[in-house]
């Protein structure tokens, strides 16, 4: 109601100022708004693509990636209409006058257009910007029909709601299809443009991440369950063996979907997808993943959202099944610790409807309307599950040029941790004790069970000599060590100079660039590393970002040396609990081979 009463005086105001400049004025406004918009809807999807490639993963940096979409798209308007008015200024300085009948109803009808569209660019603005877990201009909302139809995105059509973003949107698409037309035209790929920003904000608690990095995530394949051109039973088609009850899909306008077939598209999320933060998982809902499809014959697109999500039940089974977004508010995470995580989103589309796009937290990836698969019946799709590529690696194919072969059983006796140089331990390494108080750049929890606090994020370097040797009696002002969900084991592997892992080590030393270490599990999932802590005679460097792993250890803010006096490092992994470690690789090279591979248990907190 507050976004209605704003828009409607800022109309009104807008088109108050321009009836007293008179029409010729208000008329040449209205082009520089219409020209200035046309420039904003096409630098505003490689704009914010290059802000968020930017954008730092944590820290206030953080900001401009919840922010980018909203700055892109208003900034590029209000710097092309002050451009734009500059220029007409200079190449106009005189105005016309006409009589006063024309003065007023003229200017009237330019200052009104005007200002709806000044008005529509600052919402849709607003609407794809995040300052807090509110919606500015909520134009989507959850259905509330029943009978097995809840969970689907449906329009706002509230008469409450400001509409000054869709007419505007509704403009500019038109537009597209005429003299604003293009090889990327509006109208195609961004259908209802004032949604995105809806969609997008539609967050778990309105805090979870809003905004995607292109690298984030790829889309694998994507398979037809049904008949493209002659459509089925949709109720029938989004049955599967796990929830064997009928579902109700509801499109976008309110009308529900009845005949079509369900298109499943497979995407891999990387790393970086994750959430900030100790918990560090991929946490995504229906609103957040937009399918764009293209009519046969017509070139009409529509957007679509899925009702099912084909995903990781597990972390130490990389089996999928299949979850239906069936009530309101409702997203699905991932579950432990692996670089990569498949996840297939189901949409039901009506007949003659093929993708073209998919748009996951309002990054754009084309799709070839030609499916890679295709499936008669939902026991067919249900039996192919299983086989979907889970991002795993095949160590069959790695070098093994330079690889250690590490025992961790001595005959009947199992060594140490310390002795195979890798160790299940949430707790900080060696004698490090860290005051409540004095983390400065790390972020810190502590839970109503724990005795300790935990880092969760953050970077921070301290002088070796505040952290060493001092006794913290008291557990409630002791930072003891790293967050680990409940899925998830901390493991430290020891990388300094006197392990068989160093980084100085002789495969480093020959590899191609610097690439960091991964532990992959008997699955064949693979773990980035998401902290350090390096221990020098001078400084201790600690480091946790599960929601930003360690890609390279070049960018360190320390080397390995052997002519250090002292230095310790260790790089902490998240690892999904249950799994088995059985080997470190770098790039195209296996680091060790762990014999027997050592058990990931769900010991290992203190």
């Amino acid at each position: 109601m507050m976004w209605t009463i704003f828009s409607l005086l800022a109309v009104l105001v807008l088109t108050w100022v321009w009836v007293i400049r008179g029409f010729f004025s208000a008329f040449l406004h209205l082009l520089c708004v219409l020209a200035a918009g046309a420039v904003a809807f096409a630098v505003y999807e490689p704009l914010a693509t290059l802000l968020l490639t930017k954008a730092p993963g944590r820290g206030v940096g953080t900001i401009l990636r919840d922010t980018a979409h909203g700055v892109s798209l208003g900034m590029s308007f209000a710097i092309a209409l002050a451009l734009l008015r500059v220029t007409v200024d200079k190449l106009v300085p005189a105005n016309l006058k006409f009589n006063d009948n024309v003065e007023y109803v003229g200017a009237g009808v330019c200052g009104l257009a005007t200002g709806i569209l000044t008005v529509g660019f600052v919402l849709m603005s607003l609407s794809l910007m995040r300052f807090g877990p509110d919606k500015p201009v909520q134009s989507l909302v959850f259905t509330q029909e029943g009978g097995g139809a809840r969970g689907s995105v449906v329009r706002n059509k509230s008469p409450l709601r400001p509409y000054v973003d869709e007419w505007t949107a509704g403009l500019f698409s038109w537009m597209s299809r005429g003299s604003l037309n293009t090889e990327q035209p509006l109208h195609r790929w961004h259908p209802n443009f004032h949604e995105l920003g809806s969609a997008m904000r539609t967050s778990f608690d309105g805090r979870s991440r809003n905004a995607s990095r292109p690298s984030e995530y790829r889309v694998v394949q994507w398979y037809a369950l049904g008949d493209i051109d002659r459509g089925g039973n949709i109720t029938e088609l989004m049955r599967d063996r796990w929830q064997n009850v009928n579902q109700r899909v509801i499109g976008l306008d309110g009308q529900e979907i009845t005949n079509g077939y369900v298109a499943g598209v497979v995407v891999e999320f990387d790393a970086e997808a994750r959430e900030m933060g100790g918990g560090a998982k991929i946490v995504i809902g229906n609103a957040q993943v937009r399918l764009v499809a293209e009519q046969a014959g017509t070139g009409f697109t529509r957007a679509f959202h899925p009702s099912a999500v084909i995903a990781q039940a597990e972390g130490d089974d990389t089996q999928l099944a299949r979850f239906r977004f069936d009530a309101d508010e409702t997203f699905i995470a991932s579950v432990g610790g692996a670089t990569k995580a498949i996840m297939v989103f189901d949409f039901a589309l009506p007949r003659t409807y093929r993708p073209i796009a998919i748009y996951i937290r309002g990054v754009r990836k084309t799709i070839d309307p030609t499916p890679d698969l295709t499936f008669e019946s939902t026991a067919q799709r249900d039996n192919a599950v299983p086989n979907f590529e889970h991002g795993g690696i095949d160590l069959d194919k790695l070098k093994t040029d330079y690889m250690v072969r590490i025992e961790t059983m001595r005959g009947r006796q199992a060594l140490t941790g310390e002795e195979y140089h890798l160790q299940i331990l949430n707790t900080l390494p060696g004698r490090i004790q860290i005051k409540k108080g004095a983390e400065r750049g790390l972020q810190t929890f502590k839970g109503d069970r724990d005795r300790f606090h935990f880092i969760v994020g953050g970077t921070e370097v301290f002088r070796t000599a505040e952290l060493r040797g001092q006794f913290i009696a008291e557990a409630n002002l002791r930072i003891a060590g790293f967050s680990q969900p409940t899925d998830v084991r901390i493991v430290q592997a020891d990388v300094g100079r006197s392990s068989r892992l160093a980084l100085n080590g002789q495969l480093y030393q020959n590899a191609q660039g610097s690439p960091a270490p991964m532990l992959v599990d008997d699955r064949g999932q693979q773990y980035p590393p998401v902290g350090y802590v390096a221990v020098e005679d001078a400084n201790t460097y600690i480091s946790f970002t599960p929601g930003q792993p360690i890609r390279e250890f070049g960018s360190l803010p320390f080397t390995v040396s052997a002519s250090r006096a002292t230095q310790d490092v260790h790089f902490i992994y998240n690892v999904s609990a249950g799994v088995k470690i059985v080997a470190m690789v770098a790039g195209d090279q296996i680091v060790a081979r762990w014999e027997p591979a050592v058990d990931v248990s769900a010991a290992g907190r203190r």
